[in-house]
């Protein structure tokens, strides 16, 4: 049964997609005392100039840097890939045993080391080195096509109508100071009529101030925002005692000046604009792609 998986497997691969055998369909009489399983099943088929480039269900699974990839992306990767040999962008040997000499470094390796690692994930060291210089190729390609493209350049007038859509602002602060105070030490009469002027008797001890930006205060605690400053705005009731909140100190909100998040703003800009133009050359890329689809959930 497995034999007649493998042949049928390698068979599907030349006429187009590979799918799992249907035990039945090969032989009804066939024994299942050997358990049938799809080891791995083509999604799709890639043409390019070059050849083409198999898809399978195991390239949506997590990669060697962990990161899971969707069929879209693993697609783009693929015609990128062939853009980068378009324009005769490579990665020599020597640059590609400098960055496997910092990965190393990085993870305090030896060479041993980073093989096991690449056997891990079921890779040879070569395998594992052509995977990671296609990688760096992609890369190649994303700051041939994209970081050189004009629509990169942020210019100061731009960065100006930025800010003035999407200001900065400063959160107001909130400067807060407690002390607990014991049942024995304040007669109810003296603590009540000290508390309903939002003070607390002349002798408290304060601990050393805090403070909390607006929007770290506890929903429950929102009201601080409306008090005024010296004013003891919580009391509490814990074991023996009560613990008392004072307001030290507050800074209102304000605006950031445009010159202070000048820089801050032309990275979110580039940021925004270099997301925008790798989404238009992959649109574009996938566009023009010839895909056979294998498996009717698969689509771009």
């Amino acid at each position: 049964m497995q034999l007649l998986y493998v042949l049928f497997f390698v068979w599907s691969l030349f006429t187009g997609c590979a799918q799992a055998a249907d035990p039945e369909s090969i032989d009804a009489k066939q024994s299942l005392h050997d358990e049938t399983y799809v080891v791995d099943e083509i999604l799709a088929i890639v043409y390019h100039p070059e050849g083409n480039e198999i898809i399978l269900r195991s390239d949506l699974q997590p990669g060697i840097d962990g990161q899971v990839k969707t069929f879209p992306e693993i697609v783009s990767e693929i015609l990128m890939l062939q853009d980068a040999r378009k324009f005769k962008l490579s990665v020599t040997d020597d640059e590609l045993d400098r960055f496997l000499a910092g990965i190393q470094k990085q993870n305090g390796w030896a060479r041993s080391e980073l093989v096991d690692f690449f056997e891990e994930h079921g890779y040879t060291l070569e395998e594992g080195k052509d995977l990671l210089r296609n990688k760096q190729m992609v890369q190649q390609v994303v700051d041939y096509k994209i970081r050189g493209d004009k629509r990169m350049m942020v210019q100061r007038e731009d960065a100006l109508a930025y800010y003035e859509v999407h200001p900065f602002f400063e959160e107001a602060t909130y400067t807060l100071a407690i002390t607990y105070t014991p049942f024995s030490k304040y007669s109810k009469k003296t603590l009540d009529a000290a508390l309903k002027k939002k003070q607390a008797p002349a002798d408290v001890v304060w601990d050393e101030p805090f403070i909390l930006k607006e929007s770290e205060l506890a929903q429950d605690r929102k009201f601080i925002v409306n008090e005024a400053v010296g004013d003891v705005v919580l009391k509490e009731d814990v074991e023996g005692g009560y613990e008392l909140t004072k307001l030290v100190a507050k800074t209102e909100k304000k605006q950031i000046p445009f010159e202070d998040k000048y820089t801050e703003i032309v990275a979110l800009m580039r940021q925004e604009r270099f997301a925008a133009i790798l989404k238009d050359y992959q649109d574009e890329l996938l566009k023009n792609a010839h895909i056979k689809y294998c498996q009717s959930e698969i689509k771009l």
